[in-house]
């Protein structure tokens, strides 16, 4: 795997996957530098929200939220480090071939943990598992001769079959929780969340590359957009940590 993710990106790929600094200006570019350290505020609160609630979710499958976002945090510095340092190809292998699959795995682990404790067979967070590790070793086959597709087919098949478990979720949930109970619940308030935020940026990701070739203004807008989903899912991730009950 690390031959593959090494492998150098052609120019037009680049241009295809990245934001080309010499068409923008420099104050656009101060304000995409900024919002990424903004957006690693909100990772570290939701990390310290994960830290503070530790011991009301210590006997759940919901303390792994902590490792995940100590995880992404450190990950998003690593990308910062790979982009300004190495290459942005590194820093593109890096999420596409690393944070990404983790990300998309330690979500369906959620489902399959929740689907266990309520003793249901967690049959469709493994098939969704299986279904995305497919997808990415296809992408990876695929990459060898195509890099110009780079991580679009396995994220938006990610992406698809995580909104498949949630709008499951929703569907059981509707005929099993007492209303009173909504705000309480951990488990609407994660599918909420993330509901919000990968069906609000799917669009951006998966037409990313002709975003970023073709239409640049677009992609500046909708990058900050995409952005500031980013920081509101892990803002709401810490509030419901410290709101949410472990029994619901």
């Amino acid at each position: 795997m690390m031959g593959i993710c090494a492998r150098p990106v052609p120019r037009a790929v680049y241009i295809r996957l990245s934001i080309n600094k010499s068409k923008i200006s420099p104050g656009v570019m101060d304000k995409f530098e900024t919002t990424r350290w903004i957006l690693k505020g909100c990772e570290f609160i939701a990390a310290t929200a994960a830290f503070i609630g530790w011991k009301k979710w210590s006997g759940t499958f919901w303390k792994w939220l902590l490792v995940y976002f100590v995880f992404i945090l450190v990950a998003e510095l690593t990308g910062m480090y790979l982009h300004n340092n190495v290459s942005h190809t590194a820093n593109i292998n890096f999420y596409s071939f690393l944070v990404r699959p983790v990300t998309f795995l330690f979500f369906f682990f959620i489902f399959y943990s929740y689907d266990k404790n309520k003793g249901i067979k967690p049959v469709y967070p493994v098939l969704a598992a299986v279904l995305y590790l497919l997808c990415l070793f296809l992408d990876l086959i695929y990459l060898r001769h195509q890099n110009y597709l780079i991580a679009s087919f396995s994220f938006s098949s990610g992406t698809i079959l995580l909104l498949v478990l949630i709008a499951r979720f929703f569907l059981l949930f509707v005929f099993q929780y007492d209303i009173l109970s909504l705000g309480k619940n951990m488990m609407l308030w994660f599918c909420t969340i993330l509901f919000i935020y990968y069906l609000g940026t799917f669009p951006f990701f998966a037409l990313r590359n002709t975003l970023a070739k073709s239409y640049k203004s677009v992609f500046e807008v909708y990058w900050f957009i995409q952005m500031s989903l980013s920081c509101l899912m892990y803002l709401l991730f810490a509030f419901s940590l410290l709101w949410a009950k472990p029994k619901l």
